[in-house]
């Protein structure tokens, strides 16, 4: 398991430097994952964390977008219900890594991880099924 910060809101370039500096200080910076649905501050942590895993939080998707985490080095965390096998495929051909969310029942994560998916995103560690 890796550490996941989830970047919730707008932050300006010195701030994300402080956020990397601060885990390159806990010796984290290439143990953690960074999310964030925001391409600007995801590209300002790229400048700084040119190896940390940094994933592009999304409800929909589009050619721009991928363009844009080609040129990164950025991964998907996707929102299972728009997660098609056609995207599947676009994302493996381009090296991109998907993250998928929330998947909360057996069922659910039995037929993503079928489909190739090594990153999954759940409330519900326990599995009480």
């Amino acid at each position: 398991m890796k550490p996941v910060i989830e970047i919730k809101q707008k932050m300006k370039k010195d701030t994300i430097k402080r956020l990397y500096q601060s885990l390159k200080k806990a010796k984290m910076q290439n143990q953690a994952v960074v999310t964030c649905k925001y391409k600007q501050q995801l590209t300002y942590m790229r400048k700084y964390a040119r190896k940390m895993p940094l994933e592009y939080v999304r409800h929909d998707f589009t050619q721009n977008d991928l363009s844009w985490m080609k040129k990164y080095h950025i991964n998907v965390s996707i929102n299972k219900n728009i997660l098609s096998d056609d995207m599947i495929q676009l994302f493996e051909a381009n090296n991109i890594k998907i993250n998928i969310w929330t998947i909360n029942n057996k069922d659910q994560l039995y037929n993503f991880t079928n489909k190739g998916i090594k990153i999954v995103t759940s409330d519900d560690t326990l599995w009480k099924e």
